[in-house]
């Protein structure tokens, strides 16, 4: 379900009942290679699966079932994924039970939406975002690729975190604003991420009260 290629004409040409694919959203909402990643970064609340039937161009097949998920609030990218992959194999074994009965549907080219491909820059973390936006960023992009930012020129990742909206200051997107025994608090421009599980770049991903044991973070660091 997380392949993604062009294939060729002859693919879905010639067999008698075309070619299907199993695509994880509701199209035509996020087509293209990350549709998973992109409907938690944009903050989504459902998402769901596409059993399509594959043309000439990326995901604009004609439709046989759909089946809507809903996007749990603190959900990772790779949670949902492995809640989609075993939907999508059910919902894919009900279509060809059922295929020669079931009326393709066209899709509506006028709602797309695009999931264009992650790249590295996709990761970063831009705090001078609100809070939520930050913390959906973080979690549609955990466990892989990752979203980071940067500490004394090294690339840390932030795994898990949680936002707090509520909370008020007047520091500096970026800058830790709380430190205790196993998190650390970054402000954002609206609001502050609380950060429980990071990797520093070469090292293994860790708890912060792992992390913290060798490495040193002071409240006033701003990450960048």
């Amino acid at each position: 379900m997380t392949a993604y290629r062009i294939l060729p004409k002859e693919v879905f040409t010639i067999p008698p009942h075309g070619t299907i694919n199993v695509h994880a959203s509701l199209l035509p909402k996020y087509r293209g290679a990350a549709p998973i990643n992109r409907a938690i970064i944009n903050g989504e609340s459902e998402t769901g699966i596409t059993i399509m039937r594959i043309d000439a161009t990326v995901d604009t097949g004609n439709i046989l079932m759909q089946e809507t998920i809903p996007i749990l609030p603190f959900m990772t990218a790779g949670e949902l994924h492995d809640v989609l992959a075993e939907r999508g194999a059910r919902l894919l074994v009900r279509v060809l039970k059922e295929l020669n009965q079931i009326q393709p549907k066209k899709q509506d080219d006028s709602l797309a939406t695009k999931a264009p491909k992650l790249t590295r820059e996709s990761g970063h973390i831009n705090f001078n975002r609100p809070a939520a936006s930050v913390f959906n960023l973080i979690r549609g992009l955990s466990p892989y690729p990752g979203a980071y930012c940067f500490i004394q020129q090294k690339t840390l990742k932030i795994l898990t975190a949680q936002p707090l909206t509520d909370i008020n200051h007047n520091r500096p997107p970026g800058t830790i604003i709380i430190k205790e025994r196993d998190s650390f608090t970054i402000a954002c421009a609206q609001g502050a991420i609380l950060v429980s599980e990071v990797q520093l770049q070469g090292k293994r991903r860790l708890p912060v009260r792992d992390f913290f044991n060798g490495f040193q973070l002071d409240i006033d660091t701003i990450l960048t």
